[in-house]
Parts: structure tokens; C-alpha cells; sequence
């Protein structure tokens, strides 16, 4: 990242007096196309909405984010942007927002950027196109990007070669996107949703009151399975998802006990969790299609009245902040969740389901509380022993809880800091070819 970034300071011709003495006002459009968001886009939306207002500061005109209409955690109030609600995959009614506006940023959790099917991907190729006929600046800022299939990584591909600023969340997801095929110049930075802080609010007694339970009274766990058995069908085949052969190889039961026992062991190892520790729970869906599972493992369990089932559209980033806080461990499958637990120094078992919960459990030191997903055969996630590995690893623990929390928040401050490279990226990027272009355009007169 430094090499690129002392290049792209080397080629600014323009200070922040400079920006701040140009006539021309910007307009911005965001697109968030998740829906609904998990908290980590949330908080990922919200720190890229303060960085560009940083950034451009009296620059901007306007400031506007699209959302889904699905969304149930819009932007808040305070944040003082346009929202713009457009049905899911509809996103064509926003080509005359694009013409009308100067610079135009996807965020983490944006249509299509990680695992998005070739629809998606098609859609966000057409709206880059226009963008870009129209002259318009088009930038990532803090993705996440993959793709399963052979056709979506050539889309994916495709697209990524058309943005004028590429900011990843990692230096590993850089790294995998080259490995795509991705030409063009590439910056890594930490993910710049680990700078979120939830605002002090006295919102506890009215999530303790919903919880039905009291964190201060008995200890509450955090449980956030992934759903590491999704179903494929001819669509996924035809984007080149070999994945999806497996139901005709003779895998569709062997598929099947697969789920079947790692719902089981989850819910075990639930169980084992109220009465080891006369503890309450609350099983948390990351991700939208966690819910199903989470659904199965809690109709599973035994003791399901020590349980409560936090739905996406009910607790979003601040609430979710609030129980993490209070929390006394957490058990994660997925990666924002495991991310956002970070801030508060909450010891968390991580389950490798993705290349990115790996990171978090890499760079804060956690490997020994990680556990991969190993596989019976080269097609199928395995879950031998699961509950008993998770009982082992929380004995572990707990067993050094209070140096585990001053560890994992020592390491949060570091990688916090670590965080604003996103932003000073951008604002290189700003000051060496959005302002310089939109001089040369005679749109912003020097001063």
C-alpha cells in the first residue's frame, strides 16, 4: 500500500486549500445493494459516508444512498445524506441518478461484488458502463470481493477494470482478485469497518427487556452459525460453479447427513453451553441465509427456552453493538459478525467457512480458537466432533478469558489505526485525479 500511495502523492498537483477553494460542488451517489444488510455492511456504509464527507468536506453538493427497498436499518438520521430506497435488482432506475452525479462509490455489501450471481454482476456492469460513458468517476471503497463461478470472475473481472479506485478490505482479498485475472492497480487497506464506535445510548433496558433475559443476572453467548450447506441448482452450473455437479454425483445424501449432523452438534454444544455455565443465548444469523439454519439448530436443541433468536430485521448495528458488549464469549461462522465482536475485546471461536473469517482470526492472533472446515471427501464440509472440539476450545477460553479480552483489544486499537488507510487512500486518490480531471474538464476553475 505505501508504494502506491507515495505514487499517487508524487502525481498530486492539489492541496486541501485547493479543494476547498474550487467553485464546483460534487454530487455524490453511494450504492448499497445488500438487502437486508448485516451489521458489517452497516457499519462499513456508515464509515464510508464520513470519509468521503472528510475527504471532500465543502466539496460535496449532494450526497445521496441507495438502498434497497428491503433495507430495515437505514442510515441514520445524524449522518445528514439522501436516501433513496429502489426495488432489489431494479437498480436500471438509477442510471439517470448516475448521469446527474460526479462520483459514484460502492461499498462493502454493494450488489454483486462478493459472491453475486451473474445477474447481479451483468446489472452492476451495465451501470458501471454508463457511469463511465458519461464520463463519471466510479470508485470501490473498502470491498470485499469474490465470485464462484468461472463466468462471474470474468464479470467480475470485467468490472473492476473499469473503476477509476479500487479499495479492498484486506491485503489477502487483493491478492485472490489477481489471481482472477485483475489488471488494473489494486490498494489494500484494513477494513475501514473495524474504525466503527457504536454512540452512547442508554438502549439496554429496552434490549434486555426484548431478550428476556439480563446479561448483568447470568452470561450470555453469542452463537452465529453459517450456512456451509447451500443448495445448488442449473444456474449456478451454467456460471461455471463446478459445486454444482454434486448433486449428480451420487452426493445428494451424503449432502444431507452432512447439514443434518452439523445442526445437531451445533445444538449439542448450545445445550452444553446453559447448563456448563447456567447461561442464556442468543443465536444470531449473520447473514441472511444463516436463517434457516439457525431456525433448524434452535428446533434442535433442548434447552431452547435459555435461547432467543435475534432476527436481522429486529436488532441491527447499534443493538447488536449493545449485546456484543455485554457479552461473554462468542461462537462465529461468519465474518462481520467475528469482526464487529472485536471492539469490545470479546474472547470469539472462530469457524472457517470463508477466506475471510480466517483473517480475522490471522490478524488478531487467534488461530488457536479457529477451526477449519475440514472436509470427509474434496466435496463435502465436514463436521465430525464439532460440538466436542467447540467444548474443548471454550474451556480453553474462558479458561484465560481476562487475557484473551486484553489481548484482542490491545490488537483492535493497533488495527484500528491501521483502519483510516482507506481514507487517506482516498484522499490522494481525490486530490491527484478527481480534482485534477474535473479542472482539466473546466468544471472546477483554479483558484
Amino acid at each position: 500500500m505505501s508504494t502506491n500511495l507515495a505514487a499517487m502523492r508524487a502525481r498530486s498537483c492539489y492541496s486541501e486549500v485547493d479543494m476547498a477553494s474550487g467553485s464546483k460542488k460534487l454530487k455524490i451517489l453511494m450504492f448499497d445493494g445488500s438487502a437486508p444488510a448485516h451489521v458489517h455492511t452497516q457499519a462499513s456504509r456508515i464509515i464510508a459516508i464520513r470519509d468521503i464527507k472528510e475527504v471532500l468536506g465543502e466539496q460535496i453538493e449532494r450526497f445521496t444512498v441507495l438502498l434497497s427497498e428491503k433495507e430495515t436499518h437505514p442510515v441514520p438520521n445524524d449522518e445528514n445524506v439522501d436516501v433513496i430506497r429502489v426495488p432489489y435488482r431494479q437498480w436500471i432506475a438509477a442510471r439517470a441518478m448516475i448521469e446527474d452525479s460526479d462520483l459514484i462509490v460502492l461499498t462493502h455489501g454493494s450488489m454483486g461484488m462478493y459472491q453475486g450471481s451473474p445477474t447481479d454482476l451483468g446489472l452492476l456492469s451495465l451501470l458501471v458502463h454508463t457511469a463511465k460513458a458519461r464520463g463519471r468517476k466510479f470508485i470501490a471503497y473498502g470491498c470485499d470481493i469474490d465470485a464462484t463461478g468461472v463466468f462471474s470472475r470474468k464479470l467480475l473481472t470485467q468490472i473492476m477494470s473499469k473503476l477509476d479506485l479500487l479499495i479492498v478490505m484486506h491485503p489477502e482479498c487483493a491478492v485472490k482478485i489477481k489471481d482472477y485475472g485483475a489488471r488494473n492497480e489494486i490498494f489494500s487497506a484494513t477494513d475501514p469497518a473495524y474504525r466503527y464506535q457504536a454512540p452512547a445510548s442508554d438502549i439496554g433496558v429496552n434490549i434486555k427487556q426484548r431478550l428476556g433475559f439480563d446479561p448483568l443476572k447470568r452470561p450470555l453467548f453469542i452463537l452465529s452459525p453459517s450456512a456451509l450447506f447451500e443448495k445448488r441448482n442449473w444456474a449456478s452450473l451454467l456460471n461455471g460453479d463446478t459445486e454444482s455437479l454434486y448433486p449428480f454425483m451420487g452426493l445428494s445424501e451424503k449432502l444431507a447427513e452432512s447439514r443434518s449432523r452439523y445442526i445437531r452438534q451445533f445444538a449439542a454444544y448450545s445445550d452444553w453451553l446453559v447448563e456448563a455455565y447456567d447461561a442464556d443465548l442468543a443465536l444470531w444469523p449473520a447473514e441472511e441465509v444463516d436463517h434457516l439454519v439457525c431456525h433448524e439448530m434452535m428446533d434442535t436443541m433442548r434447552r431452547r427456552d435459555r435461547c432467543r433468536f435475534l432476527h436481522r430485521e429486529d436488532f441491527g448495528l447499534e443493538e447488536m453493538s449493545w449485546i456484543l458488549s455485554a457479552s461473554r464469549m462468542h461462537t462465529a461462522g461468519r465474518y462481520g459478525s467475528a469482526a464487529l465482536g472485536m471492539a469490545f475485546g470479546l474472547p470469539t471461536i472462530t469457524i472457517s467457512g470463508a477466506d475471510d473469517i480466517d483473517w480475522v482470526a490471522r490478524d488478531f492472533g487467534l488461530m488457536d480458537l479457529h477451526l477449519h472446515a475440514v472436509s470427509e471427501t474434496p466435496w463435502i464440509p465436514g463436521s465430525y466432533k464439532l460440538d466436542e472440539q467447540l467444548v474443548e476450545l471454550t474451556r480453553q477460553a474462558l479458561g484465560r478469558e481476562v487475557e484473551l479480552r486484553e489481548k484482542i483489544l490491545a490488537q483492535h486499537r493497533v488495527i484500528r489505526s491501521r483502519a483510516s488507510g482507506a481514507r487517506e487512500i482516498l484522499r490522494e486518490w481525490v486530490q491527484s485525479h478527481l480534482l485534477r480531471d474535473e479542472e482539466r474538464n473546466n468544471t472546477i476553475p483554479l483558484p
